[in-house]
């Protein structure tokens, strides 16, 4: 897990022209890739996009993954939810469809490439994991409140053989993430959850 002084988890304070500056760079990061991709991207064309120094990027950003990951974010939490549909079966099925939507556009790919640009195993990709792991908790609370699963069952590898399901079809079939890839996965899945 990274430090608290790490560049990658501080935190401009709020308001004022940090607040700003920062919103401006997040709004150019966003332009950047919506027009040109994550592999075009730099920080002299994001500096100059967001009308800021190139220091500043680098004084907070250790590289343009992180950078681009934390623009990203805000999206990505407002793109795919937890749904409560009565059903972890239904849930999980409008979750998979949400992130097949989501990771087939220019920002899903980007956060895609990003991810995997920060080195496997750091704690600033971990922690990223543990967080977006966490909205989904409360999907697996319901269910287990209603008898549809085990209290002990292992979250993180049931949301990870479902979602994995998802980004493997597009990174490495390269086939389309259809309703029918989605209603496969899910047959599968829901087998393996009854309560035990």
């Amino acid at each position: 897990m990274p430090s608290d002084t790490s560049p990658a988890t501080r935190r401009p304070r709020p308001g004022g022209r940090t607040e700003r500056h920062t919103q401006a760079i997040y709004d150019a990061v966003l332009r950047l890739l919506e027009q040109s991709g994550y592999g075009a991207l730099t920080f002299n064309d994001v500096a100059e996009a967001a009308g800021v120094a190139r220091s500043t990027l680098y004084r907070r950003w250790p590289g343009r993954a992180e950078l681009v990951l934390d623009a990203i974010g805000v999206s990505l939490t407002e793109q795919i939810v937890a749904p409560d549909t009565g059903s972890l079966r239904e849930d999980m099925r409008g979750t998979l469809r949400q992130i097949g939507a989501y990771i087939s556009t220019p920002l899903g790919v980007a956060a895609l490439t990003a991810s995997l640009e920060i080195g496997t195993g750091t704690g600033e990709r971990l922690e990223r994991w543990r967080t977006r792991l966490s909205a989904f908790d409360v999907m697996f609370d319901r269910a287990i409140a209603r008898g549809e699963i085990a209290e002990d069952l292992d979250r993180a590898a049931a949301f990870a053989i479902a979602a994995g399901a998802i980004h493997f079809r597009l990174i490495f079939t390269g086939e389309a993430i259809d309703e029918a890839w989605v209603e496969r996965v899910i047959a599968l899945w829901s087998g393996l959850l009854t309560p035990s």
